[in-house]
């Protein structure tokens, strides 16, 4: 079991889920020439999280969190 941050729900991660969390951003990057950002941000907030988050607050708070974690900007020296 594990605890759903955004919905305060608890939930089990099969076996499914857990290849999904590891393995699919892998293979993205190994698709593009370049980090193809867009696509992890998709696969993260739509994907991954997307079924489970339904108050619309807190898909605006995923996906701003998702945003300032998951682009370019992170791979800057001093990003904060």
């Amino acid at each position: 079991m594990a605890l759903c941050v955004y919905s305060r729900h608890t939930h089990t991660h099969t076996r499914t889920h857990t290849h999904t969390y590891t393995h699919t951003p892998q293979e993205y990057l190994d698709m593009y020439d370049e980090i193809p950002f867009k696509v992890l941000r998709f696969l993260i907030t739509e994907i991954n999280y997307g079924g489970r988050v339904t108050d619309d607050k807190d898909r605006r708070l995923m996906n701003n969190l998702v945003t300032n974690f998951v682009g370019p900007e992170v791979l800057r020296t001093g990003y904060k």
